[in-house]
């Protein structure tokens, strides 16, 4: 699920990074279609993560040993002081924390110079590995952090050279620790993209039920470019136990409604606009939500997207 979609706690994360870069395989390579060589390489990557000034406290369970043994580079022109691109995976063990994912950036330039930048770089900036890191906490001491993501930006410094380079590395990583907020990720499911296209009623996608009240449902195109599921005129809606609602919808005659109901008990009504061809979204919240009814008197209404927030 996409950020935008969810409630997120950020904490920052700010450490100094030293260690080693040790040369596995040096290679060049040739692709004689496109009349290129480049550099293959493999590095053993190995770091001391410490605290620096902007780190906050619950980033100090971080510090401990940041390590890679499959980093791949592949330099222009078969030579590893030219620009290159690099990946690998990662296992970064901290204070009873372990945290899995990947690196992946660009070696040999500057991204610090002008025009934004004083001119403390040049484009070519032989020795400089910079990227996204991107990770899961797989373990942690307070439960909370389990599952929550680590996404940094690192720059290392080391000494380049023709073969890829190796020996001592330094740098930075500044980034965030980003944990769902407990109880209130909202799940989404984009009609437009639910496949069957057609099938038998009641239809089931991230854990909701569609119910047109029809032999089959339908996902269709209709009007300027839409897709979604055709409500017919009474589609019901199950749902986990929610605290709020969300229905994308779009109509091509009357207006739609959207209720909500906790068991058999109504607990909030909204309309559209009225306005055709043009996608609304209808929120409702209430304590309690494991139902939703929407109403189309003349038909021809689409469901785009639906979303909740499960309790």
């Amino acid at each position: 699920m996409g950020l935008l979609d969810r409630i997120v706690c950020v904490t920052p994360a700010s450490k100094d990074l030293r260690g080693e870069l040790v040369l596995v395989h040096s290679e060049p390579e040739e692709c004689r279609r496109l009349g290129c060589k480049t550099l293959e390489t493999q590095h053993h990557l190995k770091l001391a993560v410490t605290a620096h000034d902007c780190d906050a406290k619950l980033a100090a369970l971080l510090d401990g040993t940041l390590a890679s043994g499959d980093l791949a580079h592949k330099f222009a022109d078969a030579d590893g002081t030219h620009r290159g691109v690099h990946e690998g995976t990662f296992r970064w063990t901290g204070h009873g924390v372990a945290i899995a994912g990947t690196l992946r950036g660009v070696t040999n330039a500057g991204t610090h110079r002008p025009p934004a930048f004083d001119e403390c770089q040049k484009c070519d900036s032989p020795g400089v590995m910079e990227g996204l890191l991107v990770g899961t906490i797989r373990k942690a001491p307070d439960r909370r952090l389990i599952g929550c993501a680590v996404q940094a930006i690192y720059k290392l410094k080391f000494d380049a050279a023709t073969d890829g380079g190796h020996g001592a590395i330094e740098g930075t990583l500044e980034g965030a620790i980003v944990c769902d907020c407990p109880g209130s990720q909202k799940v989404c499911v984009d009609l437009s993209t639910v496949t069957p296209a057609t099938g038998t009623n009641p239809l089931s996608s991230g854990g909701v039920t569609f119910d047109v009240g029809a032999p089959s449902y339908q996902i269709r195109p209709m009007g300027s470019g839409f897709t979604g599921l055709d409500v017919l005129r009474h589609t019901e809606i199950e749902l986990p136990p929610s605290s709020s609602i969300e229905a994308t919808l779009v109509t091509f005659a009357q207006a739609a409604t959207l209720e909500a109901f906790s068991g058999a008990a109504s607990v909030g009504v909204t309309s559209m606009s009225g306005a055709q061809d043009v996608a609304e979204t209808l929120t409702l919240s209430a304590a309690s939500i494991d139902r939703a009814v929407i109403t189309a008197p003349a038909d021809e209404t689409l469901l785009l997207r639906f979303c909740y927030t499960p309790l």
